[in-house]
């Protein structure tokens, strides 16, 4: 079932949080499947915080503002978090888009 650049289902989500659920281990459902176990944790903890929902896809592309990029650049600069947790606190879906605001206030792509 592991795939690279393909989204899963959220079927596909449930059953691997059934599979954590029931005593796996993510490394063993990498190992098993193929899905990062990086990802199989961020599937668990989101359906800890938020249930079901907390796993379907966001409708559309979301946009952030300056200012809410400038708000979490500051927050991560004073030290004591990490992407993940600002990820997490802020219900960005991806690191990655806390990176890319980091860069762009330091490019001044605003």
């Amino acid at each position: 079932m592991g795939r690279k650049g393909i989204r899963y289902t959220l079927e596909e989500k449930l059953f691997y949080i059934g599979l954590v659920q029931a005593g796996s281990t993510t490394r063993e459902i990498e190992r098993q499947y193929g899905v990062k176990h990086g990802q199989v944790k961020v599937w668990l903890e989101r359906y800890q915080f938020k249930g079901v929902d907390g796993l379907k896809r966001a409708p559309g592309i979301r946009q952030y503002s300056k200012e809410f990029k400038l708000g979490v650049v500051q927050e991560y600069l004073a030290g004591g978090t990490s992407y993940p947790k600002l990820a997490r606190k802020y219900e960005v879906s991806n690191i990655g888009v806390i990176y890319q605001g980091f860069l762009d206030i330091l490019v001044g792509n605003h």
